[in-house]
């Protein structure tokens, strides 16, 4: 569905950067990321800067539902809100 790389932003904070997406992911279409959005946190949690704590993050999450991921956009905070369907 894409790729992308742990980064630090402008901003001194660890995130992960999306450098490529299928538009037609679910990422892309129900989450909402972009190429070039840096995911700093889901669920309030910061991702870390590792494959090691984005694991970890998502072991912490498995099960949950309903989702608040805040990313950087060109810069400037965005939060994206979604569901999971939990029968998938």
């Amino acid at each position: 569905e894409g790729s992308g790389r742990f980064v630090v932003t402008d901003r001194g904070e660890a995130a992960y950067e999306v450098t490529a997406l299928d538009p037609r992911s679910l990422l892309a279409t129900h989450v909402g990321l972009q190429p070039g959005d840096q995911v700093a946190s889901v669920n309030g949690t910061p991702l870390g800067t590792s494959v090691a704590a984005g694991r970890a993050l998502f072991e912490q999450l498995a099960g949950e539902v309903r989702f608040v991921v805040v990313v950087l956009r060109r810069g400037q905070p965005v939060v994206l809100s979604f569901e999971v369907d939990a029968d998938r």
